[in-house]
């Protein structure tokens, strides 16, 4: 295994975790009104959204990225038992958050069926449960015996996930403005992101530093 491949694994899974954080809140500025503590990502992606191109670039550029990323960690450990389950966890993950979230925006001018608006959401639901799969599959790829803080650190990735997408799920039900769950819908699902961006950097951080010899 080339320690070339390790580093551009590691280089291109910082630059889409990071990238995507600094991008759409740059890109949240200039839309009149709206606030990331409380409107959702897919509203800067929106038809009606001013800044709806841009952001549906960045969301394909950001899905190549992680399915790029997938590909690449494949190869790193491409000799285990489940590389290629873990691989197409993070390609998955990829496509429906990101490219799929790109190519079909939300259309919330109309209260009638949009297949594009479902399509969003079907395929987005796929690239959440995908990142919700994989800190499962990860813990069999680096077990607690060799890797204890990053097999613990996966269970603590579901847990705050599940609690993060509960508090969404609660908000995005009851959609009031005067409960403060629901007020704080744009907090919760930027804080499901950061919790597995947290996951896809500290998992990148293994990947620098793997012996390829430790892996069975």
């Amino acid at each position: 295994m080339s320690k070339n491949l390790q580093k551009t694994t590691f280089a291109i899974c910082i630059a889409a975790c990071i990238g995507d954080v600094l991008i759409s809140s740059v890109i949240g500025l200039f839309y009149p009104g709206y606030s990331h503590l409380r409107n959702t990502l897919s509203q800067l992606g929106a038809s009606i959204s001013p800044v709806a191109s841009i952001m549906s670039i960045w969301w394909i550029i950001l899905g190549s990225l992680f399915v790029v990323f997938g590909v690449l960690f494949g190869q790193v450990i491409k000799d285990t038992k489940y590389y290629k389950l873990s691989t197409w966890l993070i390609i998955s993950y990829g496509v429906g958050e990101g490219i799929c979230s790109g190519l079909f925006p939300v259309d919330y001018s109309s209260n009638e069926f949009n297949l594009f608006s479902e399509l969003h959401i079907v395929l987005s639901g796929i690239g959440v449960l995908a990142v919700f799969l994989l800190p499962i599959i990860l813990q069999k790829v680096f077990p607690k015996s060799l890797y204890p803080k990053f097999y613990w650190l996966s269970y603590f990735a579901i847990f705050m996930g599940l609690f993060f997408i509960i508090l969404f799920s609660v908000a995005k039900m009851y959609d009031d403005p005067n409960i403060f769950i629901s007020a704080y819908k744009g907090l919760w699902q930027r804080l499901i992101s950061l919790n597995f961006y947290i996951y896809f950097i500290s998992l990148s951080f293994v990947i620098l530093k793997l012996d390829r010899k430790e892996l069975s």
